[in-house]
């Protein structure tokens, strides 16, 4: 994954995790609005994780790919900063 596409997935995902949070605190009318809003911004990560995950060639398992698909929003973090710490090694 290149470093910009990394940094593009942070930037998404703390976005919707910010609008999230905000939905939840201000309770007003448009909170569905909000966290709907929030779930398509987080897929945009998860789409370019996947996608990630499984065009990497020592994926042999597939195991990345299988937590992505099933906890996706718990993952991403943890899959970006792996992502992170192999690039800078």
């Amino acid at each position: 994954m290149k470093p910009l596409t990394l940094t593009i997935c942070w930037i998404f995902y703390l976005l919707s995790i910010a609008l999230l949070i905000t939905a939840i605190v201000f309770r007003q009318e448009t909170l569905f609005t909000r966290i709907g809003l929030a779930s398509l911004i987080l897929m945009i990560p998860w789409i370019i994780c996947l996608v990630d995950s499984v065009k990497r060639k020592n994926n042999s398992n597939g195991l990345w790919t299988y937590l992505l698909i099933f906890f996706g929003m718990i993952v991403i973090p943890v899959y970006l900063l792996v992502k992170r710490s192999f690039r800078m090694k």
